[in-house]
């Protein structure tokens, strides 16, 4: 019987000004990943990607995902599966610096880890991940949750796993992200970066790094006001931000400690007392909105745990299809939910149909609309391989494809799928 993993991953902030590349925090956005594998199927991987990743046209073989996965196999010394489907959909912003790539990375370590009884614990999962990241700021809370303190290993050592320890956060501290609709991506703020600073910098660097673990514990407003106003990274990105000053000016002005970019930004995150998180959260968006940029926010009163998984086995099939059985199923109303594409073709964006099986229901709309019925399934009446079909949330390649049964109140909904490998 096939098995499937699914992977839940939060969101992480990092630096958050005097941690650069050591110190970050699990916060409540989270990826979700399926995922199963054939290894009769011709294809390397096939994925499907859904909420903030609908977009992100990256070919399989180059997605985080499966290069987390391909890497703990290697670390292993196991051969990747082929024939992967990965389901992948997320409230995680991309390119906001919010940890969206070290969760993919995270989930797809893991995924292989459970899937092909790897035996990696999670501190070799850290280090697999890091290497991949460059860094192990994002890695640590994805994997252990809450604040983490991550030392990557000096160049000399023969140890490979970076050194995590949780941080303390006073009960009373809450962090706010504002999340602009910019996206900064890693290796641009990267390569702003100088290659060295001056020492009286880098030791202003070192003493904000303390007053920001000692703050966070303490909820100090004089460490945490001191560490969130960086001197290592954030004066060579700022300018990559339009609107960080402004922003960061209306976050103390509504009552916040001070604010910094999260990661390499563009989001910005803030450090508050809790019953002021609501406010410097209006006024942080606000400031965007009046250089008309347009942000959303939220809270994170308490960090978020680290990564759940479960593996599930293939639900058997129960139905017999062949017409000559005495066997039937009636047939139920069922909701078919399209995508924007699609959606043309019928001129609306759900449908409502009847089937006792998916292939039924989609037969059925098919007939009724012989536009959209070449992209909803092939001569031979099986799927169309550039559209995945999901039952309730849950790929129907998982469920028995389109002999999967149907109950009453059903939703299928029908997402534009991105192959390769």
């Amino acid at each position: 019987m096939t098995r499937r993993a699914h992977v839940h991953v939060p969101a992480s902030t990092s630096n958050l000004g005097g941690g650069f590349d050591c110190v970050g925090v699990a916060v409540d956005r989270w990826l979700s990943v399926t995922i199963g594998f054939d290894p009769a199927s011709h294809v390397e991987a096939r994925i499907t990607r859904a909420g903030t990743l609908a977009d992100l046209g990256v070919a399989a073989a180059e997605d985080r995902i499966i290069i987390g996965l391909r890497a703990a196999c290697a670390h292993a010394g196991r051969a990747a599966p082929r024939g992967l489907a990965v389901l992948a959909t997320s409230t995680i912003p991309v390119a906001r610096g919010l940890g969206s790539s070290a969760a993919a990375t995270v989930a797809g370590a893991i995924a292989a880890n459970v899937l092909l009884e790897l035996g990696l614990d999670d501190v070799t999962l850290a280090a697999i991940a890091s290497d991949i990241e460059g860094h192990p700021d994002n890695v640590a809370p994805a994997i252990f949750g809450g604040a983490t303190l991550a030392i990557a290993p000096p160049l000399s050592s023969d140890r490979c796993a970076p050194a995590v320890r949780a941080l303390s956060v006073a009960p009373d501290v809450a962090l706010v992200l504002a999340v602009p609709e910019l996206m900064v991506e890693t290796v641009h703020a990267r390569a702003v970066l100088p290659r060295a600073v001056p020492h009286d910098v880098a030791a202003r660097a070192a003493a904000l790094g303390a007053a920001l673990v000692h703050g966070l514990a303490t909820g100090d407003a004089t460490l945490l006001a001191a560490a969130l106003d960086d001197v290592l990274h954030v004066p060579y990105r700022r300018h990559l931000v339009p609107g960080f000053d402004a922003v960061v000016a209306a976050a103390r002005n509504a009552g916040a400690f001070g604010a910094t970019l999260s990661g390499s930004g563009a989001s910005i995150v803030a450090i508050a007392r809790q019953p002021d998180a609501a406010v410097v959260s209006r006024a942080m968006c606000a400031a965007w909105s009046q250089l008309g940029v347009k942000s959303d926010a939220f809270e994170s009163n308490t960090p978020a745990r680290g990564y759940r998984v479960r593996v599930a086995a293939e639900r058997p099939q129960f139905v017999e299809h062949n017409t000559s059985s005495p066997i039937r199923r009636n047939a139920m109303p069922v909701t078919l939910h399209l995508p924007t594409v699609l959606a043309k073709l019928a001129d609306r964006q759900a449908i409502e149909t009847r089937g006792a099986t998916v292939g039924e229901a989609v037969a059925n709309v098919a007939g009724r609309y012989p536009a959209l019925a070449p992209r909803l399934r092939d001569e031979a009446g099986n799927p169309y391989p550039y559209v995945t079909f999901y039952l309730n949330d849950e790929d129907i390649r998982f469920q028995g494809g389109f002999d999967a049964p149907l109950a009453d109140g059903d939703e299928l909904t029908i997402v534009p799928a991105i192959a390769g490998g």
